[in-house]
């Protein structure tokens, strides 16, 4: 790792998956070190205020955007498990062009590429004791250029209500403090990161994804549900219709409280923004109300602003976006930076179209 923070001039650091004992240790290294940081929702630091000032939100040609800011990106360190975030994957052809090194408590690189230390992170950061101090100055411009388009994101969200990022925010609004949060396969992990709200909820939140991840994802987030907090899944329509035999054992976790929120958007619309072909999208016109019936559970179907209401048993709960409202904030979040009239670091007006 010494060679990598002395080479690298112009450093963001990638938090994912830690354990909760090594959290201390790496905001206290991040703090240190004081480069831009991008925080996963799986990392438990997330919403931690003590790194506001170096968080990065805005991922969206993080590249290009980072580099018109004045930061060209020479360096991702990254720390705990493998990122789910898209542009983690970018690096995958970016070889002799930006240093990577990862340190994690597991031995997965999650690259074809790149150096790993794989060691406790609370020992190896504890015990770090490199004495550069990354200038914040350099990324000034590529700060202020995220919080503009943080606060152009929220302007988007209150703008799209029924738009399916915006049901996200509010999950993260109303899902009880101190819960156990599942994301699974990939929309609703990215979705997360993206639009839940930065209020300290307390959440511990796990996420699993994949070439096959969507596999199995009711039947892990069941053996993960703990007693005496409530427990919710966020999962996508196509992740729940592969694991529909899940919740057979929902009889013999008699402790437990279980929420599962299906976000119907009547298929796999992640492929929408990839392929031409709706044939990838796999498309369909089902309810999940049969579901939550066969197994017993309460259902609600939300398909307007909503606010969750509490219930003594399990339940199902199914969002259906509105397709159009979707496509429409989609639209809109990829054309923020050509939305923010921005220069010299400054932002000088917020101005979102509303076409």
């Amino acid at each position: 790792m010494d060679r990598f923070i002395e080479k690298v001039k112009n450093p963001l650091v990638v938090v994912s998956t830690l354990k909760q004992r090594d959290r201390e240790a790496v905001v206290d290294f991040l703090r240190k070190i004081n480069a831009p940081v991008y925080l996963e929702g799986v990392s438990g630091l997330r919403e931690d205020s003590r790194l506001g000032h170096l968080r990065i939100s805005y991922i969206h040609n993080l590249w290009e955007n980072s580099k018109n800011a004045g930061y060209p990106i020479d360096g991702i360190l990254r720390i705990g498990g493998v990122p789910t975030f898209r542009s983690w994957r970018d690096l995958e052809s970016k070889k002799n062009q930006i240093e990577v090194c990862s340190v994690s408590h597991l031995p997965f690189s999650g690259l074809s590429w790149g150096p790993i230390i794989q060691a406790s992170l609370s020992e190896f950061l504890g015990m770090y004791n490199h004495q550069k101090r990354f200038e914040t100055s350099n990324a000034l411009e590529w700060l202020e250029f995220d919080r503009a388009c943080h606060r152009a994101l929220c302007q988007l969200l209150h703008e799209e209500p029924l738009a399916e990022p915006s049901y996200f925010h509010s999950l993260s609004q109303q899902i009880p403090k101190n819960s156990m949060v599942y994301l699974g396969n990939s929309s609703p992990i990215r979705e997360w990161d993206l639009a839940a709200a930065y209020d300290d909820q307390q959440y511990t939140i796990f996420a699993s994804r994949g070439l096959n991840g969507i596999d199995g994802q009711i039947s892990t987030f069941l053996g993960l549900c703990q007693e005496d907090v409530e427990n919710w899944a966020i999962l996508g329509d196509l992740t729940a219709l592969y694991d529909l035999a899940g919740p057979w054992i929902l009889k013999q976790l008699a402790n437990i409280k279980v929420n599962i929120v299906v976000v119907n958007n009547g298929g796999g619309k992640i492929f929408s923004r990839m392929f031409p072909h709706e044939e990838f999208q796999n498309r369909h016109q089902l309810s999940f109300r049969p579901i939550a019936d066969f197994w017993g559970l309460e259902y609600e179907l939300l398909d307007s602003i909503f606010r969750i209401n509490g219930v003594e048993g399990n339940r199902l709960i199914e969002i259906q976006p509105d397709a159009a409202a979707t496509e429409r904030f989609w639209q809109k979040y990829s054309k923020l930076p050509e939305a923010l009239q921005y220069a010299g670091g400054k932002e000088k007006a917020l101005v979102v179209s509303k076409g």
